[in-house]
């Protein structure tokens, strides 16, 4: 690095220094910690904290000599959040494949996490000889999340990998839009739980759950008024997509629900090359009050001058 850059980097403020780092994969921001005098200690002051014993562990060795560098891992965690400003946090993240002797450690340091407002949780307790033909059941959960993840309501994403829960003591939340689920014991009503507590939903992924067999959501209405003008608005991709180019568009599972209309009804009225809406209604539906929807959309004033709709009954199964 020349003296241009040397200079010019030793201008910048310690806080523009701590949101570079930030920006980093842990690890990588660690070592930033060598560049220079100045940069020395801004890592630690990242708002993306990952922890991930595969830095300290390594999983080839004996059993007691990972036990001992998992020791050297969790003393590391302890020292650096003892040390850590009382500046909010992004990214709060752990991996650790046998937590078993360490259950009181995770559940401070989680707890440490959420008492600085972190919007991205993610706990992963799977070890990695777990293979995916293996029977869930095989695998439980030795960590229990602590209880005031379930109070926090700044939370944007939670992803959890072998880690006990209760979806039902979670407080109700605006704010989460992603949900990642993985070796969990899981049901259908959990699910139902799940999308009734966290409305504004925007991603939901189960991989290896058990006790669930199949996910099935039917009638479920976001309990908000969607509004696709509002979210489309600023959307060029969205725009051109409606002037040049959408042509078809097929609706299987048809049920008339006020969000499906409000959406179709905009796609009607703005899109001007649209030239067939499909609708498939499923065998046993209200197939009455379902008419009358697709009447009312029928009647919607279309930008386009050659619009055909059509509807068609399907089974379950198709």
């Amino acid at each position: 690095m020349d003296n241009d850059n040397l200079d010019m980097f030793s201008r910048l403020t310690s806080s523009l220094l701590v949101l570079i780092v930030s920006y980093l994969p842990f690890k990588e921001a660690a070592r930033t910690s060598v560049l220079s005098k100045q940069w020395r200690n801004v890592w630690r002051e990242t708002t993306y904290l990952e922890f991930d014993e595969k830095s300290f562990v390594n999983l080839e060795e004996t059993d007691e000599n990972q036990r001992i560098q998992r020791s050297f891992f969790f003393d590391f965690i302890r020292q650096f959040l003892a040390n850590y400003p009382r500046t909010p946090i992004q990214k709060f993240s752990l991996t650790c494949s046998k937590p078993e002797g360490f259950l009181a450690d995770i559940q401070n340091f989680v707890i440490f996490a959420i008492s600085r407002n972190v919007k991205d949780l993610e706990l992963d307790f799977s070890d990695p000889i777990w293979r995916e033909e293996d029977d869930p059941k095989n695998h439980p959960a030795a960590v229990e999340l602590p209880f005031q993840v379930y109070q926090h309501l700044g939370l944007e994403s939670l992803k959890l990998i072998s880690c006990n829960f209760d979806l039902s003591r979670f407080s109700n939340s605006t704010t989460l839009k992603g949900v990642s689920l993985v070796w969990v014991d899981m049901s259908l009503a959990s699910i139902e739980i799940l999308l009734l507590r966290f409305p504004f939903l925007e991603s939901l992924s189960l991989k290896k759950c058990w006790n669930i067999h199949h996910v099935e959501i039917t009638d479920y209405e976001p309990p908000f008024e969607l509004n696709p003008s509002e979210f489309w608005s600023e959307e060029i991709w969205v725009q051109m997509c409606m002037k040049k180019s959408l042509k078809v568009i097929n609706v299987k599972g048809f049920k008339g629900t006020p969000n499906e209309l409000y959406i179709l009804r905009y796609i009607i009225m703005c899109a001007r090359k649209l030239r067939k809406v499909n609708f498939y209604v499923f065998d046993g539906d209200d197939l009455e009050e379902i008419w009358e929807k697709f009447c009312y959309l029928r009647q919607v004033p279309s930008s386009s001058k050659n619009l055909k709709t059509h509807i068609q009954l399907i089974s379950m199964d198709t």
